[in-house]
């Protein structure tokens, strides 16, 4: 229930980094099993790349769902590599 409250309080719009640190490590500590809150997790990666697009711990993030099973990791990374030649 920690990401559908964090996603819910909307901190990856306000404290977008502070988020992206908290959440790299969650998820660092996930196995996988239980990850019923992936649409939450989904949704604040859109809020973060948004918003820090070019921020490395984005890239991390990324890896971390990739390794959960996020269906949607690729997709993220893909978007993170599109904002490289703009920054």
């Amino acid at each position: 229930m920690i990401y559908y409250g964090l996603h819910e309080a909307g901190l990856a719009v306000q404290f977008p980094l502070h988020t992206a640190n908290l959440l790299a490590a969650l998820l660092s500590q996930e196995d996988g099993r239980d990850m019923w809150e992936l649409d939450q997790m989904h949704a604040m990666m859109l809020d973060l790349i948004e918003a820090i697009p070019g921020e490395p711990k984005l890239r991390m993030l990324c890896e971390e769902l990739s390794r959960l099973g996020s269906p949607r990791a690729l997709e993220f990374r893909e978007r993170l590599r599109g904002d490289e030649g703009t920054h």
